[in-house]
Order: C-alpha cells, then sequence, then structure tokens
C-alpha cells in the first residue's frame, strides 16, 4: 500500500465520520466529507464498519452521490447476530454497496445478504506487515517468550449472559480449556 501510494498509483484519503461529527456535528460532518468526496473524485469509496455513521440512507445516499459512480467496498470486521443486531447506518451502506468483504461467513454471510444483492467475499482478520520484527530485531528464543497463546477477541456480555453472539460461548469454553491445560494466555 505505501509503495503504490509513493509512486503516486494509489491515493488514499481517509475520513473519521465519528471524529469529524465531534468538530462539526454530524449535518457538518456530512457536509464535508461530501466536499471531500467531490474534490478527489475517487475510483472507490472503501467503508470499514460503518456503524456509527450518520443518521442512515440519507447521510449514505449524499456521500455516494457525490463520488459519482464510483464503485463502494464495504468491510464488515465485527460479527453480528444472535442479540447483537445490525445498525441502521450498516445496512445503508450494504444497500449502496457494489462490493463485500466479511471476516465471518455462514450465518453472517446469510445476515448481509439480507440487506445487499452485492457479492460477499471472506477476509480474514490479517496480521499488519508493520509489526513484525524490524531488520536486525530478534524474535524472542522458546522459552523466553511472557505467553504461550494470545486470544484476540470481545467478550460481549448482555444482562449477565455470555454468547450473544455466534461462537461466543465456544470461544470462552476454549479459553477456558486453554487455562487449564496451564497456557500462559
Amino acid at each position: 500500500f505505501r509503495r503504490l501510494a509513493g509512486e503516486g498509483l494509489l491515493v488514499h484519503v481517509p475520513l473519521a465520520p465519528r471524529e469529524l461529527a465531534g468538530r462539526l456535528g454530524w449535518e457538518g460532518a456530512v457536509r464535508s466529507m461530501v466536499g471531500v468526496v467531490r474534490e478527489v473524485r475517487p475510483e472507490v469509496v472503501f467503508v470499514q464498519s460503518p456503524h456509527a455513521f450518520g443518521t442512515g440512507e440519507g447521510d449514505v445516499r449524499a456521500v455516494v452521490g457525490a463520488a459519482r459512480g464510483a464503485a463502494v467496498v464495504y468491510w464488515e470486521g465485527d460479527a453480528w447476530g444472535g442479540l447483537k443486531r445490525f445498525t441502521a447506518a450498516g445496512r445503508a451502506w450494504l444497500g449502496a454497496a457494489d462490493r463485500v468483504f466479511s471476516i465471518a461467513m455462514g450465518p453472517q454471510a446469510r445476515l448481509l445478504r439480507s440487506f445487499t444483492r452485492a457479492p460477499i467475499g471472506y477476509v480474514p482478520h490479517v496480521l499488519p506487515y508493520e509489526v513484525r520484527p524490524a531488520a536486525g530485531d530478534r524474535v524472542p528464543d522458546i522459552g523466553a517468550a511472557t505467553v504461550d497463546v494470545t486470544v484476540v477477541g470481545s467478550r460481549q456480555v448482555r444482562l449477565g449472559v455470555v454468547g450473544c453472539l455466534p461462537g461466543a460461548k465456544d470461544r470462552q469454553r476454549l479459553v477456558r480449556a486453554l487455562q487449564r491445560l496451564d497456557c500462559r494466555l
């Protein structure tokens, strides 16, 4: 990404709706985003888990309309289902999307398909290249590591009950089993 941008082959203009709304109010944030999109004239509008985006369809239509035919690519990085309901903003962006990518398939893909006609592809969470050891840095020797297993995830609890997302109970059982094995988590 950095190389392509450095060669002028890719232009990335990040927009942070919540940050803009904090400074400008929501209507001002949408006006600002529309202005940037009109000026940049993107070929692709890439949207990441937009669940706190505006008030819904009207705001999405304004931004997409300003993009003048750019492809809308939606990436969903959260798990949804059970008691965790999909947001109006997410539904609006899915409705505008030309292509959708999700970190989960199965029940999640079925849920996403209920809001979009766009093809849905699977993209697992990935580790950014930058967190790898820099040249000359050493990876700790086996036995010198401070943990054996790292679990990345959230523990959604609603009304004192764990497991409002599909697979949440299985994830909790996995962590408990690893703890019984004396793994350093």
